[in-house]
């Protein structure tokens, strides 16, 4: 098999992210003197190129978790507005026909 029609046919095989990288091959190089050891030269430094990028962008965000001591009197006071809230949505729910 002549090294246009391989180098063709790895570049047709190649998935949706290299894209532009093909597109760029197929306009500016000639395949009739491209080698397929240059080829995928070319390919393995833009994909590396990708997955350098890609693990840029997913850097991790560290939480401080800090933790309070919840007293009696506020526990009582939340649950006494949880309540009071409740029994209104109740009449609101029971006026509806």
């Amino acid at each position: 098999m002549r090294n246009e029609k391989l180098v063709r046919k790895i570049l047709k095989t190649l998935p949706k992210r290299f894209a532009h990288k093909v597109t760029a091959i197929e306009e500016s190089q000639d395949f009739t003197t491209m080698m397929v050891d240059e080829l995928i030269g070319n390919l393995t430094t833009f994909e590396m190129s990708l997955d350098e990028g890609e693990s840029n962008k997913k850097k991790g965000i560290a939480l401080k978790v800090t933790s309070e001591d919840v007293d009696d009197e506020d526990l009582v006071e939340t649950m006494n507005m949880l309540a009071k809230n409740f029994n209104k949505f109740l009449k609101i729910f029971n006026k509806k026909p």
